[in-house]
């Protein structure tokens, strides 16, 4: 039996809300399991009640979510400031990340970026990598 792939989705605000609809469309086909999503105010997000009727956890931040959660797969689809160090984080977590783009705001910021995902070992290398999309 395939196993699921569990994805946190970091920023539901705007455009990571088409995420999550793709994975609510497809994620049983795909064997996708959304283990979580992280917003700072999710309050303000349109989605907020179909996240809540669909039983997703909701973190204020990614590191509240690794303290009681791991998922597979990170998506960050938060502002471009907070790029970097979301994606470093869920590497060093454990995750694989897509990261929207622009990947970040600063040249320096990515090479950060890619300096993290060659210690995770999360690299082109292996199955999935730091997907800048």
């Amino acid at each position: 039996m395939e196993r699921s792939v569990s994805v946190v989705v970091v920023g539901i605000g705007g455009f990571g809300y088409s995420y999550l609809k793709g994975i609510f469309h497809n994620g049983d086909r795909c064997k996708i399991n959304i283990a979580g999503v992280v917003e700072p105010y999710p309050e303000n997000c349109a989605c907020i009640a179909e996240i809540k009727n669909r039983n997703i956890p909701v973190f204020r931040s990614l590191q509240e979510f690794y303290s009681s959660s791991f998922a597979d797969f990170a998506v960050i689809v938060s502002p471009i400031q907070f790029h970097s160090d979301q994606v470093c984080y869920a590497l060093e977590m454990g995750s694989h990340v897509l990261c929207e783009k622009p990947i970040s705001a600063t040249v320096q910021d990515a090479r950060k970026m890619m300096k993290a995902r060659d210690k995770s070992g999360k690299n082109s290398r292996n199955r999935l990598s730091v997907v800048v999309q």
